[in-house]
C-alpha cells in the first residue's frame, strides 16, 4: 500500500476504499476450487493483481471468466481456452495476470489476440513440428503478450518474424522465452 500512496501512509478513507476493493478480488479467488487453483497460487494471483485492482464489475467479470467461475465469452476467453489448452497451469496463470487488467481497461488490441495466437501457432508448428504443443503455445502467448499487447508491434510484423527468422535463431529465442517463463514460476 505504501507504494500505491507514494511511499506515505494512506488516509483512513483511502485505506477503507482500498480494502473494500481488494475484498472483491479475494472473494472471487476464494470461490475458486482448490483443485483448480491451489491456495498458494491464489495468493500469488491476488498479490500480482492487487496493485492495479480497481474493484470494477468489469474486472471481476474478467477474472471470473478467466478462472472458470463464469462461462467464457465468445470473443476472447473461449477462443483463448482452446488455443492454450496444452499450456501448463503456471503459464495459464501468467496469461490471466496479463489479460484481466487489459480486459478491464477495454484494451482494443485484445480483439485481435485470438486470431494472432492461432496464426502464430500455425507458423510455429510448421517450423518446429517436433516441439510439444504446450511449449509452442507458451511461446506464442509470450510473443503475443510481450510484442503485441505490451510493445504494440503489428501482428504482421510478429508473424513475419516467426515465418522468416532463421530457424536456429528462432529456436534460441523460443528456448530463452521458455527459460524465462520457468524462472517466473
Amino acid at each position: 500500500l505504501a507504494r500505491e500512496f507514494g511511499g506515505g501512509l494512506p488516509s483512513p478513507a483511502q485505506l477503507a476504499d482500498r480494502l473494500q476493493r481488494l475484498g472483491r478480488l479475494y472473494r472471487v479467488l476464494a470461490e475458486v476450487k482448490e483443485a483448480v487453483i491451489p491456495p498458494p497460487v491464489k495468493a500469488m494471483v491476488g498479490a500480482f493483481l492487487s496493485p492495479q485492482w480497481a474493484g470494477s464489475q468489469k474486472e471481476e467479470r474478467a477474472l471470473r471468466m478467466a478462472v472458470g467461475l463464469l462461462p467464457p465469452d465468445e470473443g476472447l476467453w473461449k477462443p483463448l481456452s482452446g488455443l492454450t489448452a496444452s499450456m501448463g497451469p503456471k503459464e495459464k496463470i501468467h496469461l490471466l495476470l496479463d489479460l484481466v487488467p487489459m480486459v478491464a481497461r477495454d484494451e482494443p488490441s485484445l480483439a485481435l489476440l485470438p486470431d494472432l495466437l492461432a496464426r502464430l501457432l500455425a507458423g510455429l508448428k510448421t517450423r518446429f513440428p517436433e516441439v510439444s504443443e504446450g511449449k509452442l503455445q507458451a511461446f506464442a502467448v509470450d510473443l503475443a503478450v510481450s510484442d503485441f499487447l505490451r510493445a504494440g508491434q503489428s501482428p504482421d510484423r510478429i508473424l513475419r518474424f516467426v515465418e522468416t527468422y532463421p530457424l536456429e535463431g528462432l529456436g534460441e529465442v523460443m528456448a530463452e522465452s521458455l527459460r524465462q517463463l520457468d524462472l517466473q514460476q
